[in-house]
C-alpha cells in the first residue's frame, strides 16, 4: 500500500492563528475488517500547517492511493474528528464539512517571531523592527515607530504605544510612548515616560521627563525634576528635583526638595518650601510654610518664615524667621506650670498660666543661656465663696471674695505664696471672725477680729517671710 503526499485545504477552527506543528494520525477503518489487512496508513505523522484569523489552513498529509473512504482523522487540541465519507468525496470537501471542533479554554494570543522579538499574528505584523528579545502584543498603531522598537522592551496591548528605550514598557492603552531605560507607561492614554526610570502609572496626557521622576495618575500632570513626583489631580507640576505636589490642581512646585500637598493654584518656589494647601497661596522664601487658607504669599526674603490664614485679595509678608497668622482669631492653649530650663534651648521663649497669681509668665533664654522671667498681669471675675466653718486658707483662696455667716476661726498657714490675697466680708453684727497665723498677723490697729459692724469688710494680704497683713472694718 502506497502513500503519497497531497497539498489540501480546509477550515480547521479550533487552532489559533499562527503556525503548528503536531501528531496527526490517520487511521482507515471498514466495516468488515479483511484479518491481516493493516488499518493504520500513516501512524504518529507530523504535520506542520498555518492557520490565518478567518480560520483557513494549509497542510500537507500522506495518504495512500486508494479512493480514501472510512478514514479516521485525530489532530490535536483536545478531540478526534470522524466521518464516514465516500469515494468522490475530495479529501479538502471531507476536512471543510467533518471538522466540528471543541472551543478551546481560556484565551490565546496567537504569536509568531520576528526576529528575536515576538509580535502578534493576529494583526500585529507591521510597523519599524522590533528590538531585540522585545515583545509587542499590540493589534494596531498610528505610525510604523508605534512599536517595541528598544532591546527588551515591552508593549503588551493596546493602540499606538511605543517603548522605544532599552527594558522599557508600555503595559497597555492607547498611545503612550516609553522612550527611555527603563521607563514605565502602565497604562491610560497619551502619556509619556521620557526619562531614565521613570513612571507614569496611568491617566492621560502625564509627562515623567525627569530622571526617575513619577506621575501616579490624573490628567496633564508633569514631574519634569529628578526624582520628582505628581501623585495625581491635574494640571500640576513638580519641576524642582525631588520636589512633590500630591495632588489638586494647577499647583506647581518649582525648586528642589519643595511640596505641595494639594489645593488650587499654590506655588512653591523656595528651597525646601511648602504650601499644605488652600487657594492662591505662595511660598517663596527658601524653607517657608504656607499651611493653607487663601491668598497668603511669603515673598522670596520671607525664609523660614510660616503663614496661615484668608484673604479675598493677595497679601504678600516679606520678614523672615516669622509666624504670621492673618484674618484669623489666634487662639492658643498654654500650661498652667513651668517648662524646666533644661528644657529650653538657647535663643528660646517659653510660657505658662499661673492660675493662682492670675499671671501669663513668660520665660527667656537669650542665645548665651542667660534666663529672665516676665509676668503679665490679668484680671478675671471674683469667685464668691461663703463660709459656716473655719479653717486654714489655701493657695486656690488667692483672689476669691469671702462671706462669714458664722462664728469662726481663719488661719494663715506658712507657705502661701507671695502676693496672695482674699477680701473679707462679715455677713451679720452677731458673728465674730478672728484671724490668726502660723507666724506673723499684723493687723490693722494691732485689730485681728471682725464683729460688732453690719457688713464689715476687710482684706488679707500675704507678703514674703510668712506675714500676713489685715486692714478693714476690724474690732
Amino acid at each position: 500500500m502506497a502513500l503519497q503526499t497531497a497539498a489540501i485545504t480546509g477550515n480547521i477552527r479550533d487552532f489559533t492563528t499562527g503556525w503548528h506543528n503536531a501528531p496527526i494520525n490517520i487511521t482507515r477503518t471498514t466495516v468488515n475488517p479483511i484479518p491481516g489487512e493493516e488499518t493504520t496508513l500513516a501512524p504518529n505523522f507530523s504535520a506542520t500547517f498555518y492557520t490565518d484569523e478567518n480560520g483557513d489552513v494549509a497542510f500537507t498529509l500522506p495518504f495512500d492511493d486508494e479512493t480514501p473512504t472510512n478514514y479516521e482523522l485525530t489532530l490535536p487540541k483536545g478531540g478526534t474528528y470522524a466521518n464516514t465519507i465516500t469515494g468522490d468525496t475530495t479529501i479538502a470537501d471531507w476536512i471543510q464539512s467533518a471538522i466540528q471542533p471543541t472551543p478551546p479554554t481560556g484565551v490565546f494570543v496567537p504569536v509568531q517571531s520576528q526576529g528575536t522579538a515576538i509580535v502578534r499574528a493576529d494583526g500585529g505584523i507591521g510597523g519599524d523592527p522590533r528590538g531585540d528579545n522585545a515583545v509587542d502584543l499590540q493589534r494596531a498603531r498610528s505610525n510604523d515607530s508605534t512599536v517595541a522598537s528598544g532591546g527588551n522592551a515591552v508593549v503588551g496591548g493596546g493602540n499606538g504605544n511605543t517603548a522605544s528605550g532599552l527594558n522599557s514598557t508600555v503595559a497597555g492603552g492607547n498611545l503612550n510612548t516609553a522612550s527611555n531605560v527603563e521607563s514605565t507607561v502602565a497604562g491610560g492614554g497619551g502619556n509619556t515616560a521620557s526619562n531614565v526610570e521613570s513612571t507614569v502609572a496611568g491617566g492621560g496626557g502625564n509627562i515623567a521627563s525627569g530622571v526617575e521622576s513619577t506621575v501616579g495618575g490624573g490628567n496633564g500632570n508633569i514631574a519634569s525634576g529628578s526624582k520628582s513626583t505628581v501623585g495625581g489631580g491635574s494640571v500640576n507640576t513638580a519641576s524642582g528635583d525631588s520636589s512633590i505636589v500630591a495632588g489638586g490642581n494647577n499647583n506647581t512646585a518649582i525648586d528642589d526638595n519643595s511640596v505641595i500637598a494639594g489645593g488650587i493654584f499654590n506655588e512653591a518656589s523656595g528651597n525646601s518650601s511648602v504650601v499644605g494647601g488652600g487657594f492662591l497661596n505662595q511660598a517663596s522664601g527658601d524653607y517657608s510654610i504656607v499651611a493653607g487658607g487663601r491668598n497668603m504669599q511669603l515673598s522670596a526674603t520671607a525664609a523660614r518664615s510660616f503663614a496661615v490664614g484668608y484673604s479675598t485679595t493677595a497679601v504678600s509678608f516679606t520678614q523672615p524667621d516669622a509666624f504670621i497668622t492673618y484674618g484669623l482669631r489666634p487662639f492658643m492653649s498654654a500650661p498652667n506650670t513651668a517648662v524646666t530650663d533644661a528644657d529650653m534651648k538657647d535663643g528660646s521663649i517659653s510660657f505658662w498660666i499661673d492660675e493662682v497669681s492670675g499671671l501669663l509668665v513668660f520665660r527667656v533664654k537669650y542665645s548665651d543661656g542667660t534666663l529672665q522671667t516676665g509676668e503679665v498681669p490679668f484680671s478675671k471675675s471674683a469667685i464668691i465663696e461663703t463660709i459656716s466653718v473655719g479653717r486654714d486658707w489655701t493657695p486656690a483662696d488667692n483672689g476669691k471674695v469671702f462671706h462669714f455667716d458664722a462664728t469662726l476661726t481663719m488661719n494663715s498657714p506658712d507657705g502661701l505664696p507671695d502676693g496672695w490675697q482674699v477680701a473679707l466680708n462679715n455677713l451679720t453684727n452677731t458673728n465674730t471672725v478672728t484671724f490668726t497665723a502660723a507666724t506673723t498677723m499684723n493687723g490693722e490697729g494691732g485689730l485681728t477680729t471682725m464683729t460688732g459692724v453690719d457688713f464689715a469688710r476687710a482684706t488679707l494680704y500675704h507678703e514674703a517671710a510668712n506675714v500676713q497683713y489685715l486692714g478693714g472694718n476690724l474690732a
